[in-house]
Order: structure tokens, then C-alpha cells, then sequence
């Protein structure tokens, strides 16, 4: 009986757990520019690796520009378009199209958050879809992002 209690309190916060992660992703996709999504979908990566006894700096990312850009609503263009955007500005270095090290990880992590001086230009360049889409913004306050295997 009592490991029927417990199977259930784990299901119950497994299943918990899934419901933020999804509530999160909407926030994000509906919030914050490209730049933003996937300087959160790193940072997230990182964290996840960290929590596991893994590097949190250094990692192999196991989906491809498109599986990553399906997940964040981006197109594949973006993704390695802001990917190289990132190495160029000294965030992250690249190994080939799947080796990532987080070289600078406090900027990368206020840009997730939409702390970055950069984005404030960034904004102003696409100001009248953001004009029309100001009033629909949600402020994300977590970054959560899909767990994959």
C-alpha cells in the first residue's frame, strides 16, 4: 500500500513537472525573439548536464539545426544564423555543427532572460512586428525547454 502512495506522489510530480516545462515553452515561444530562444535553449542544455554530472560548459548537442529550430519555432536558417552570431560574439564556441562550449556563460544567461544590451537594437530593427505584437507579450519568468533524449 505504502508503495502504491509513493509510485503515485512520483507520477503525480513527474506529470508536474511535464505540465511547467510545456507552460514554459509556450511563454518562451510566444515572448522572445530568436536571439533569446535559443541563448535560453543553451542555457537550459546546461543546466540539464550540470544536474546529470556532466559538463555544463562543454556538450554535444544530439538534435540537428532543424529538430532545434522545429522546437523553438525558428526556422534552421535562424538557428545557424544566430549560432554563428553567438561563436562571432564570444558566447559560445563551436566545434563542427555539434560541439558546443559555453565560453561566456553570464552573458549568454542574461540574454536568455532579455537582459542584453543588444537587444534594445535588435528590437528597434523589426520594430513594427514587435508594435503589433507588444500587447500579446507574456513576460517569460522561467526558461524551460522540451527534454529530449
Amino acid at each position: 500500500m505504502a508503495n502504491a502512495a509513493s509510485l503515485s506522489r512520483h507520477f503525480h510530480r513527474l506529470m508536474s513537472r511535464e505540465i511547467v516545462r510545456k507552460h514554459g515553452l509556450m511563454l518562451m515561444l510566444g515572448s522572445m525573439d530568436a536571439h533569446e530562444r535559443l541563448a535560453g535553449f543553451l542555457i537550459d542544455l546546461s543546466d540539464r548536464f550540470e544536474l546529470r554530472g556532466y559538463s555544463s560548459r562543454e556538450f554535444v548537442l544530439r538534435m540537428t539545426r532543424a529538430e532545434i529550430g522545429s522546437l523553438l519555432g525558428i526556422t534552421v536558417e535562424t538557428v545557424s544564423r544566430v549560432m554563428s552570431q553567438f561563436a562571432k560574439d564570444g558566447l559560445i564556441g563551436l566545434r563542427g555543427a555539434k560541439e558546443v562550449a559555453i565560453t561566456d556563460p553570464v552573458r549568454l544567461r542574461r540574454l536568455a532572460v532579455g537582459r542584453e544590451s543588444d537587444r534594445s537594437e535588435r528590437r528597434a530593427s523589426r520594430a513594427p512586428r514587435a508594435a503589433v505584437g507588444a500587447m500579446a507579450k507574456i513576460p517569460a519568468r522561467q526558461i524551460v525547454v522540451e527534454e529530449f533524449a
